[in-house]
């Protein structure tokens, strides 16, 4: 649009400029209201995952505790088995002969193999090369 000396033109042209400044004005009004949407979305975005984590983190805490527990009972069997004041019976029925007993335990998950042997003859001595 160009604006000329006409007064009816001026008249039109002082319209235009005060609409075209008022649609600025506007849009800075919208600005802050759309800030605070985007900052209201990011907050419940955040808020929920906040609570997820906090969720997985009292999970953990509470598997943590478990295997702590278990690694307890665990060490507390290791440490009767290989205390050197601990005694070890077998049970046997009277008047019988110890017979010889081996146990294999396999742990196929970790490729681990355990024997315990009792009243087997002792091995030969090994030759000496």
């Amino acid at each position: 649009m160009s604006c000329t000396n006409n007064s009816r033109m001026t008249w039109r042209c002082t319209r235009w400029a005060r609409w075209r400044e008022t649609r600025a004005r506007r849009w800075w009004l919208l600005a802050p209201v759309a800030a605070a949407i985007v900052l209201a979305v990011v907050s419940i975005v955040l808020w929920r995952q906040n609570k997820v984590l906090r969720q997985d983190l009292a999970r953990q805490v509470t598997q943590s505790a478990q295997n702590q527990a278990a690694v307890e009972r665990a060490r507390e069997l290791l440490a009767l088995l290989s205390a050197p004041d601990a005694m070890r019976v077998t049970l046997v029925a009277t008047n019988a002969k110890p017979q010889p007993q081996g146990k294999a335990i396999y742990r196929p998950r970790t490729g681990s193999l355990g024997f315990l042997a009792s009243n087997f003859a002792p091995l030969p001595p090994k030759p000496m090369n």
